[in-house]
């Protein structure tokens, strides 16, 4: 059973897309894995899936999430000698990418429930007509 449920999550994370950034002039691809959401859970002792990880974030936050984008291409890649490679300048565009891959990643809600009860709760907030 253990093995299955490594298959499908493996699988899983194949099938993420990332996305393409450009750090010291050299293209990688951000894809937040399972594997990398643990390791930046362990990195900055926040947790990656309850939907705060880009709010005052320091320095060393956008470092992690950069490095733990990049794990699933470069194991062994270094957080610090990663973050040497960052200019001030390219900041702005490495963290929107960084962004577009977490939400990439991120589990989507099922629409169809939220359309679903959405009027209902309009409905009933509505006042009877007298």
């Amino acid at each position: 059973m253990k093995q299955d449920l490594e298959a499908v999550a493996s699988q899983a994370d194949k099938a993420l897309p990332g996305v393409e950034v450009e750090i010291g002039g050299k293209k990688r691809t951000l894809k937040y894995t399972l594997y990398a959401l643990c390791q930046l859970d362990k990195k900055t002792g926040k947790n990656p899936l309850d939907g705060t990880m880009f709010s005052a974030m320091r320095p060393s936050d956008v470092v992690a999430v950069l490095w733990a984008g990049l794990l699933h291409d470069e194991p062994e890649l270094d957080a610090d000698e990663l973050a040497k490679t960052v200019n001030i300048v390219d900041l702005r565009g490495v963290s929107e990418q960084m962004m577009k891959a977490f939400a990439q990643a991120a589990p989507v809600e099922d629409s169809k429930k939220n359309s679903t009860n959405e009027p209902e709760a309009k409905v009933s907030q509505e006042s009877p007509s007298a």
